[in-house]
């Protein structure tokens, strides 16, 4: 939806503003509407476009693409639907939009907070072997995947996503306290 898409038409002036652009599926209908389109054909048309079945239907979709050129939709409106293969409601878009700041607050304020819940519940691959020894045992580990290339198994690449979390914390001066606790459940932080 953004690369090869509203992308393109941002940086070639075609649009001229993330809020002319495709982004949700409600801009479908209600842009449809206010060309003049009938609301239960905006509808239709906002529900094959969200689903991406604009290229699996062609016949519904050239139906569809005639109705919009006759109420004068640019054409990159039509393309930019046509390549869209799944949308968001605007309401899941700001959900997403509003955790990510809720996050983004918790990794600014109380970074040891989202550190421990980082690795804690999103870490795919943590090695304390690898990661609780300081910076440059992680930028050894990193390099040694770095150096695997196409070769590097998904463990490993998942290893040097959680490695470059790790390298962040300690480039924040914020450390893995090592502690031996019999009833520590192995990866709780």
């Amino acid at each position: 939806m953004w690369l090869g898409n509203a992308k393109d038409l941002i940086d070639s002036k075609i649009v001229t503003s993330i809020s002319e652009a495709v982004c949700t599926r409600d801009d479908i209908m209600v842009y449809l509407i206010k060309k003049g389109l009938p609301p239960n054909t905006a509808f239709k048309i906002m529900e094959l476009v969200r689903k991406g079945k604009a290229l699996k239907d062609p016949e519904k979709w050239a139906e569809y693409e005639a109705m919009m050129r006759e109420h004068d939709v640019p054409e990159w409106y039509i393309d930019s639907c046509r390549k869209i293969k799944y949308m968001f409601p605007k309401a899941h878009a700001a959900a997403y939009v509003m955790m990510a700041f809720r996050i983004a607050w918790f990794k600014v304020h109380i970074p040891k907070a989202y550190y421990a819940a980082y690795f804690s519940i999103r870490a795919k691959a943590f090695d304390a072997e690898f990661m609780i020894f300081g910076k440059e045992k992680v930028k050894e580990k990193m390099k040694e995947i770095d150096m695997m290339g196409n070769q590097a198994a998904p463990k490993d690449k998942d290893m040097y996503d959680d490695l470059e979390i790790v390298l962040e914390m300690y480039e924040r001066n914020i450390k893995f306290l090592l502690l031996i606790y019999i009833n520590l459940m192995p990866l709780d932080f």
